[in-house]
């Protein structure tokens, strides 16, 4: 699970009103690289920290590494343990399909089938 961390101020997440029924929408673009993994553990946090369900957009994504599907899936866990879902805004494809079929986290091979359907946006 993602360990707790205080956010800075300016990524806090805004506080929920009633009208606030829907997911969080996360985008994210540019790089997600070891060398930024720190703010998306930020960021990540602070979706999760705002008391609905997560859904991230991952479609503007120029670079990724390893850090990226180990983010998304340690939040995932972390939100399913406070009764939420944090999902993918669509199937995974371009950069992050790519790094996903490199470290064969993409759900063929006997992956889980659970962690597959995450992938896929399900």
């Amino acid at each position: 699970m993602i360990s707790p961390m205080p956010p800075p101020a300016a990524e806090a997440a805004p506080p929920s009103s009633s009208a606030d029924t829907g997911p969080i929408r996360l985008t994210l673009d540019g790089a997600a690289t070891i060398a930024c993994c720190q703010d998306l553990h930020t960021r990540l946090l602070s979706a999760l920290r705002g008391g609905r369900d997560v859904e991230v957009d991952c479609a503007a994504l120029e670079e990724a590494d390893l850090c990226l599907p180990q983010a998304l899936l340690a939040a995932r866990r972390t939100a399913h343990a406070d009764g939420r879902r944090l999902r993918l805004a669509r199937p995974a494809d371009g950069v992050l399909l790519d790094l996903l079929r490199r470290a064969g986290l993409n759900g063929r091979g006997g992956g889980d089938d659970d962690e597959a359907a995450f992938w896929k946006g399900e």
